[in-house]
């Protein structure tokens, strides 16, 4: 029996150390380190349930999930309109009708045009004489031979000194000289009116003279001092084309 009590004291020394020992192991340092271990993993697994429950619009520069984007104000033009907006005042050409404000200006109507550009051609005018012409010839105290009296005819009371015709193809000069007892204002008024009704155009003249004309026709009157009373000639000149 004695021997057997040896035995279990030897066994009871030999048996591993108590959990109060296994403790006493630990120092201060290793206790710290898991400390701060466990935090770390704590942190790390509430941010990855974050990510799982964040919702999917995102977050707003705010730091609001789901809020939607502020909106930027839009710019505006130089006039006072913003971009794409169908009441802009930058329509093309004018309103019609509107009615013209301070600063603004309305321009005038374009002149009518041809089709091949600029103003429409002036029509010619009718030949006061039309072919055949007379033959030249000359005549003294009387109107010679083919005489355009209702062109050029002399005045009422007037007496004939001398007329002549000279023609060449198309184009006829004709004289007249005469002398009247009336002034040469009555002399001058006749032939104005007498050429204007023609529709012959004011060329105007010098000395006291007369002078009418268009593109086809010119006719001049002059006066003369010499005899008694007044002595007028009449000069023209036509074309028939």
């Amino acid at each position: 029996m004695p021997e057997n009590e040896g035995t279990s004291e030897e066994t009871a020394s030999e048996s591993p150390p108590s959990t109060a020992t296994a403790e006493r192991a630990i120092t201060p340092a290793m206790r710290a380190t898991l400390i701060v271990a466990g935090a770390l993993l704590v942190i790390a697994l509430l941010v990855w349930i974050s990510l799982l429950i964040a919702p999917s619009g995102g977050t707003s520069p705010g730091g609001n999930p789901g809020a939607a984007p502020a909106s930027t104000p839009a710019t505006s033009s130089a006039d006072g309109t913003k971009p794409g907006s169908s009441n802009s005042s930058a329509s093309t050409g004018p309103v019609s009708g509107a009615t013209p404000t301070k600063g603004s200006e309305v321009l005038p109507p374009a002149p009518t045009q041809t089709p091949g550009g600029g103003l429409p051609p002036v029509p010619d005018p009718t030949p006061l004489v039309s072919a055949p012409l007379p033959h030249s010839s000359s005549a003294s105290g009387k109107l010679v031979a083919g005489f355009p009296k209702s062109i050029m005819g002399p005045t009422s009371k007037s007496d004939i000194l001398s007329t002549s015709i000279a023609t060449e193809r198309d184009t006829m000069q004709v004289t007249l000289v005469a002398r009247t007892d009336a002034s040469a204002d009555d002399v001058r008024a006749h032939y104005k009116k007498l050429w204007a009704a023609l529709g012959l155009a004011d060329a105007g003249a010098t000395d006291g003279g007369v002078a009418y004309s268009d593109s086809l026709s010119s006719l001049s009157l002059a006066f003369s001092s010499a005899g008694t009373g007044t002595v007028y000639q009449l000069f023209a000149v036509f074309r028939t084309s």
